[in-house]
């Protein structure tokens, strides 16, 4: 009983990500690709000095397209494992 903390500890990781912090972590991460034009050039949308897809925001772009991507099936699949959308009295923990 005392070496089953890690799993404990994972599970409520794995909740606090799926309900309370999934919006702000997948708006940031969708911040990264917001861009609109301003004076002729595609700059991102929080930082107009930056601009689009040019140098090191190939690679910013891309990994938080995949981190987003990533947090979208790992949320699904959390949520499918513990959330039930029958209800049923016998099992406590169903939700």
């Amino acid at each position: 009983m005392a070496f089953t903390w890690p799993v404990s500890v994972l599970r409520y990781i794995c909740l606090l990500l799926s309900t309370v912090l999934y919006q702000p972590l997948f708006e940031m991460l969708i911040s990264m690709v917001s861009c609109g034009q301003s004076e002729g050039r595609i700059v991102l949308n929080m930082y107009s000095e930056v601009q689009c897809f040019v140098g090191a925001h190939i690679l910013h772009g891309c990994i938080a397209l995949v981190a987003s991507v990533l947090l979208t099936a790992i949320t699904m699949a959390v949520l499918m494992l513990f959330y039930e959308s029958r209800k049923q009295q016998g099992i406590i923990i169903a939700k």
